[in-house]
């Protein structure tokens, strides 16, 4: 990010509008990249409420070996959920730093940009989640493997 950082300096006298068009393009394209995580994350919380829906229904039919199955699915969407959130936060935080530097060429000013966020505070739930599911998916897939 420091190189797009000091590439987009540009004294206030020397700003001609095909620079401000491929400032504004590259803004646009980082925004783009942030939305369609977003998007990501809410095709994925989805995907993940139809597998416990489908889990369910598999313990009720006394399939608990499907229901395993549809759980470890599951426990891979988390991750995978998390890992687009971190995506996400980054590109915001990048497009901040866009805004940042474009206001300070502008206005010889900058405003001050928000600290990057604690992604150890996106993982916390989601992680001992996951690794509490893994432990549990692991000993009874032990058991019920050998019986399936």
């Amino acid at each position: 990010m420091t190189s797009m950082t000091n590439t987009l300096m540009f004294d206030r006298e020397d700003l001609s509008t095909g620079d401000i068009l491929t400032i504004a393009s590259k803004l646009r394209t980082m925004l783009l990249y942030h939305d369609r995580s977003l998007k990501q994350i809410t095709l994925i919380e989805n995907y993940m409420t139809r597998l416990t829906q489908q889990a369910l229904i598999y313990v009720q039919q006394g399939r608990k070996g499907q229901a395993l199955r549809i759980l470890t699915r599951k426990a891979v969407a988390l991750g995978i959920k998390y890992l687009y959130r971190l995506y996400r936060l980054r590109k915001w935080h990048q497009v901040q730093q866009f805004v940042r530097t474009i206001t300070y060429t502008l206005q010889s000013e900058a405003p001050p940009i928000l600290s990057l966020a604690d992604y150890s505070s996106l993982a916390d739930s989601d992680t001992d989640q996951t690794r509490i599911i893994s432990q549990t998916l692991t000993v009874v897939h032990c058991n019920y493997y050998r019986y399936d």
